[in-house]
């Protein structure tokens, strides 16, 4: 028998909300210090403890990523951790090529053209060696490279 006076997403929602609050934690507070001394190492300490608590690993969400990387790169202007928050992402999702996009901006900031150069380069091998999408969706991730003033 089925109770469908129970919603899926509420249950979900309750067991999994320490992990949800991860995010929460640092735009409401961690973020509002002047200072993180180690932030990789500190979120990464909020997923082992979270982790803990729900009985399993768990790794960060891209939005947990993309959101910290941005946080520390464009409000608190500190590039390289940002830098660091997206090379953290590519460990757990190594063939996500939009994680390059945002390293080559990143690098471009900081006038590196070299890691800049790296970066596009791994962008072109990733979106090419796709499988699961045909030779005009490539080319259109490729223009990504040029439409993306950051990028180029």
């Amino acid at each position: 028998m089925t109770n469908y006076w129970v919603s899926a997403p509420s249950i979900f929602m309750d067991a999994y909300a320490d992990y949800n609050s991860i995010l929460n934690n640092w735009f409401y507070i961690k973020l509002k210090k002047d200072t993180i001394e180690k932030p990789i190492e500190e979120f990464k300490s909020d997923l082992e403890q979270t982790g803990k608590k729900l009985g399993f690993e768990v790794n960060p969400n891209l939005t947990h990523i993309f959101s910290l990387a941005s946080s520390f790169g464009y409000e608190k202007k500190d590039i390289q951790t940002a830098i660091d928050f997206i090379k953290l992402g590519q460990k757990y999702y190594p063939n996500y090529p939009d994680f390059d996009l945002e390293l080559i901006g990143y690098y471009n900031q900081l006038n590196n053209l070299k890691m800049s150069e790296y970066y596009k380069t791994e962008y072109r091998n990733k979106v090419m060696s796709r499988k699961d999408i045909s030779e005009r969706e490539k080319t259109e991730l490729l223009k990504k490279l040029k439409k993306n003033k950051n990028v180029c």
